[in-house]
């Protein structure tokens, strides 16, 4: 899986490369410069070509050199797992990937359900994923269910969570007109009981999330990612996060579904 990924967003990069070359010079058709101020407006729009090759040439040369090695998937379930590496999957609806830091696939944060309308804001901009209602599921490897979110509300974000059998197991509540330089949310069971404090930074994302009992139930900072393994993660940026072994499996649920939601927002800016 970590090989289709970087091929896939080598396809994604000639995708929009080429339409963007056909917006552009479509837009030099029609309004064709007459003067070398004119042409030299029109070069600065070059600009996100060069992105978008790099792009390209980046995930070629990351894809050639996974190709032959073999990584195979994950036989350990999320929900076993003291840690997760997270990536944003180069696809038209926003969708996060999971994996051990060995390289192996666990599963995917994916879109369960959107209303019609949605598609188009989305397919045009993923942020627009931060606003509007859907629901997630986290996907194993296998394609079994194993839990799931919906978001609801504007100024203040609603997430509920549902275990693979459809039953209600809590809720997260942020409120997003707060949180503009540290995010803050709080995380209930399903009694309504508070189980922890959510605060990180919105600029960096990092944060350490302890409970009442002094108990450190996730970890996170930005840029930091174990060198042995950025042969098999070849991005700058590598998102890991550090999670308990020691909760029950409805916390560890709500847990990741809490992770899950923050970096599908974090990646969709």
């Amino acid at each position: 899986m970590l090989q289709e990924m970087y091929k896939r967003r080598e396809k994604m990069g000639y995708i929009f490369l080429a339409i963007f070359i056909v917006v552009v010079l479509g837009y030099i058709l029609i309004w064709t410069p007459t003067g070398a101020k004119q042409w030299g407006e029109v070069s600065i729009i070059g600009l996100p070509v060069l992105f978008l090759i790099i792009i390209i040439i980046r995930s070629r040369i990351s894809y050639q050199k996974l190709k032959d090695v073999e990584i195979g998937l994950s036989q350990a379930s999320i929900l076993q797992l003291d840690h997760v590496v997270l990536k944003k999957d180069a696809s038209l609806l926003p969708r996060l990937l999971c994996f051990e830091k060995t390289g192996k696939y666990v599963g995917a944060f994916q879109l369960m359900h959107v209303s019609f309308w949605c598609y188009p804001l989305l397919i045009y901009n993923s942020s627009f994923i931060n606003w509007l209602p859907v629901k997630f599921a986290f996907i194993s490897n296998t394609g079994e269910l194993i839990f799931k979110l919906k978001r609801k509300g504007m100024k203040k974000t609603e997430v509920t969570y549902y275990d693979a059998s459809d039953n209600y197991i809590g809720f997260y509540i942020q409120k997003d007109f707060k949180s503009v330089l540290r995010l803050k949310g709080k995380l209930f069971d399903e009694k309504g009981k508070q189980m922890l404090f959510i605060d990180g930074s919105t600029m960096t994302g990092d944060f350490t999330w302890i409970d009442e009992h002094h108990h450190r139930w996730a970890y996170f900072y930005n840029g930091r990612f174990p060198h042995e393994y950025t042969t098999l993660f070849h991005d700058l940026d590598n998102d890991i996060v550090e999670v308990s072994d020691k909760l029950s499996q409805q916390y560890k649920q709500l847990l990741l579904g809490v992770i899950g939601f923050l970096f599908i927002q974090r990646t969709n800016k």
